[in-house]
């Protein structure tokens, strides 16, 4: 508004609020104190005079200022603010996986005695993930001294340790505690990504599980996918309404693993859902256009 030296008072309503869609890397500090356009970069400070923050972002639907803010918390401001003055550009560690996070459907499925912790959905060729052994299904629950309480705080310490860091990281694989070493990469500037699902192609074999119809995925569609044929079968229709469709699930995603086994063809598919009591539901690994989840599907 053109006014300078303005000054705002509030609380602090939340702090490590992610997941609002603003950046990919999300831990702000939520706040009821006005900010209005042209406030973002100023600080955010404490009845201490402390800068503890800098105004970043806010909800609104009028474009004004509506009661809920959000500011960078300091210590990552200051992190940035090195980079950009030693290298001229924001380096952030990178480990080279896939994760999600552990809800209480996937914990009873991975047998996990709570949700917290990051879980792995896939590791990519020639990381640092992959150099230290970590698998598919592991679930991270600490780096060095800190508790991971989901995939986004994962997702931040890996990124604030920075590129080059050596960090500890204790994993709980198939029930027991595994504690791994290494070194953290750069993170690329470009992070390639399953390309757009093209529409699956009609063959006379085909399975319904819950709701979801799948099909062998041919030689075309995985080319169209941008991925190896052989590594899962293509879902080609979800019913209104079922459990498949409640979870998510859509039409030209990949089924790659049922129960923690690879699915390679409609025959290993059938073979493994048919081993198993499908009341008690399946875990899957599913392929998305944003790289890949697990999901719990059972009936409703």
């Amino acid at each position: 508004f053109g006014l300078i030296q303005t000054v705002t008072y509030g609380i602090v309503s939340a702090k490590g609020r992610s997941n609002v869609g603003i950046n990919e890397y999300e831990n702000f500090i939520q706040t009821d104190a006005a900010i209005n356009p042209g406030n973002s970069g100023g600080p955010l400070v404490s009845l201490r005079g402390e800068i503890i923050g800098v105004n970043s972002a806010i909800f609104s639907q009028s474009g004004g200022y509506q009661g809920i803010g959000f500011a960078v918390p300091i210590n990552m401001a200051r992190k940035i603010m090195r980079d950009l003055i030693e290298k001229g550009t924001v380096s952030r560690g990178w480990l080279g996986v896939g994760i999600q996070d552990v809800s209480h459907d996937l914990a009873k499925a991975f047998k996990l005695k709570s949700t917290k912790g990051s879980l792995i959905t896939g590791v990519m060729q020639d990381t640092p993930a992959q150099k230290a052994g970590m698998r598919k299904g592991d679930v991270v629950i600490r780096i060095n001294d800190k508790l991971i309480q989901n995939s986004n705080h994962l997702r931040n310490e890996i990124a604030n340790a920075g590129a080059y860091a050596e960090i500890e990281m204790e994993l709980i694989r198939d029930g027991k505690t595994v504690l791994l070493k290494l070194k953290l990469d750069e993170r690329p500037k470009k992070i390639g990504r399953m390309k757009t699902s093209p529409e699956p192609t009609q063959t006379p074999e085909q399975l319904e599980l819950l709701g979801m119809t799948v099909e062998e995925l041919t030689e075309e569609n995985a080319k169209q996918l941008g991925i190896e044929p052989g590594i899962g079968v293509v879902i080609s229709n979800v019913k209104s309404g079922s459990p498949a469709e409640k979870s998510g699930l859509l039409p030209g995603m990949i089924v790659q693993e049922a129960e923690r086994q690879a699915v390679s063809n409609i025959d290993t598919f059938k073979e493994i859902i048919n081993d198993i009591d499908q009341g008690k539901g399946i875990l899957l690994l599913i392929r998305t256009s944003n790289g890949s989840r697990y999901i719990f599907l059972q009936e409703n």
